[in-house]
């Protein structure tokens, strides 16, 4: 007696796990934008510019350093900050100032930045400065795209070439 009670809990068991399992694989219908939404994402990874001058030591300098530390030539290690901005239509959405990774400040500026934004026509405008000292924005793109409902848009940056890139 003691054996069928047994198989039979088992299988309740069994079937309360697959119908919860099967329940919930389809049940709440999942949706990755709101209706005739879009996405806009910027990702990108750059070293910004060496702050400061190389400095070459004169002999005297030289001579005071310990033998295994005599290099002639000493250039700074820290970088400056990113500063980045995308404009939609016009209008400012993203305005940051990115400082250098590293205990020294020597490594590159990570930026991730999402939007969601009405599918659409847009015209965007990404721009970016890698120095303090530049008045204006080296770095830019500005084009006029067409969003379609759930899209999504991912600015990068090659920092070969120095031009921004779209995904």
């Amino acid at each position: 007696m003691t054996n069928w009670k047994f198989w039979a809990g088992q299988l309740l068991c069994y079937s309360l796990f697959i119908g919860f399992i099967g329940y919930f694989s389809n049940s709440p219908a999942y949706q990755r934008f709101p209706d005739n939404q879009a996405m806009i994402k910027l990702s990108l990874r750059h070293a910004g510019q060496l702050i400061g001058e190389c400095h070459i030591r004169s002999e005297t300098e030289l001579a005071q350093l310990p033998p295994n530390m005599r290099i002639a030539k000493v250039c700074p290690r820290e970088r400056s900050s990113l500063m980045l901005d995308l404009l939609i239509n016009g209008e400012i959405v993203y305005s940051e100032e990115h400082t250098p990774r590293g205990l020294h400040k020597d490594g590159l500026s990570s930026i991730y930045f999402r939007l969601p934004v009405d599918a659409g026509n847009i015209d965007f405008k990404v721009r970016m400065k890698d120095h303090p000292s530049q008045n204006d924005y080296p770095y830019q793109l500005q084009k006029k795209l067409q969003l379609a409902p759930a899209q999504v848009l991912v600015i990068d940056f090659d920092s070969k070439a120095g031009e921004f890139i779209i995904l």
